[in-house]
């Protein structure tokens, strides 16, 4: 599943600005920053955005302060504990990577 999986056309885009953002300039965007790479008029709707973001798990920030805005670390999904166990049978007894057979799983599904 990609990161933005789950996320607005205008989460990404907003997400997208972050990380351009960052690497670009080496530091946090603020509100009005991504509000004019965004093309919005209201810096409330960006906090709206941002907040949004946050609780989905990609960034973090101290509210009321700027410049707080940091990218959290993409972990890979963790499959359940049932499914993993299964997946690990299958692959030891077929000889194929756990990372193969999802793959294939996911590009082969109509």
């Amino acid at each position: 599943m990609s990161a933005a999986a789950g996320l607005t056309p205008r989460m990404r885009d907003c997400l997208a600005a972050i990380e351009a953002y960052i690497a670009e300039q080496k530091c946090s965007p603020s509100i009005e920053d991504l509000r004019i790479q965004l093309g919005l008029s209201s810096k409330g709707r960006v906090s709206v955005i941002v907040q949004a973001l946050q609780q989905r798990g990609h960034i973090s920030f101290q509210p009321r302060l700027s410049r707080t805005i940091t990218l959290t670390p993409r972990a890979p999904g963790k499959l359940p504990d049932d499914i993993e166990a299964k997946l690990r049978r299958y692959c030891a007894s077929t000889g194929d990577d756990p990372g193969d057979v999802v793959v294939d799983a996911v590009v082969l599904c109509p």
